[in-house]
């Protein structure tokens, strides 16, 4: 405990090599084990990483989406990560982070996305686009986590008009299509789940 409230004290350090190499440390501490995870929130780590997720070190950045990422695999820290605000940042690195933030950031609104309250909250944030964006652009990984947190998020009847404004039936049939995707059983399961709502249907049809 006195190690990670430590290691929590140097991430608000003004030394950025010093943040950088806590914030590392805890990333590495939250995927290993589900105490690590409890004692760095109780700890108040939460609110510090979600303040670094808009520093301007891509690294720290990576580090503290990560972070937050692997912290939110224990249910009750969900609930802490939303309280602090982190949605609008995790978007912002989503449609502007390095390659492997956005990747990190899309798995981030899949687990948070596991709660319905969050599911609403997250597709009033603009998450949606980015995530179609990702699906379109990214890497191999990053199309995987951006279908994952699409699907989950469309389980939502009020967001599934914002996935198909986004574009999303266009990206999903260009998946189908491409003889190298190995996501055809993604695209078709976020289709079926699209194709109860009106737009989608004159979309998918269109």
């Amino acid at each position: 405990v006195a190690a990670i409230e430590a290691l929590v004290r140097k991430l608000s350090s003004r030394s950025v090599e010093k943040q950088r190499a806590a914030v590392a440390e805890i990333r590495s501490l939250s995927k290993r084990s589900t105490d690590n995870r409890i004692l760095i929130a109780e700890a108040g780590a939460i609110p510090i990483l979600v303040n670094l997720l808009t520093t301007d070190d891509t690294v720290t950045q990576e580090h503290a989406v990560t972070s937050i990422l692997n912290l939110s695999i224990y249910e009750d820290n969900k609930g802490l990560i939303m309280l602090a605000g982190a949605i609008p940042s995790i978007v912002q690195i989503l449609r502007a982070g390095s390659m492997e933030a956005r990747e990190n950031a899309a798995a981030t609104l899949f687990s948070l996305s596991h709660l319905d309250e969050n599911k609403i909250i997250i597709g009033a944030s603009g998450a949606i686009p980015a995530l179609v964006d990702l699906l379109q652009n990214g890497s191999s990984r990053g199309k995987k986590d951006a279908a994952t947190a699409l699907f989950n998020l469309c389980v939502y009847p009020g967001n599934k008009g914002r996935a198909v404004r986004a574009g999303i039936i266009s990206a999903l049939l260009t998946m189908l299509t491409d003889s190298r995707n190995c996501m055809v059983d993604g695209a078709l399961t976020i289709l079926s789940v699209l194709a109860s709502n009106q737009e989608a249907k004159v979309d998918i049809v269109n």
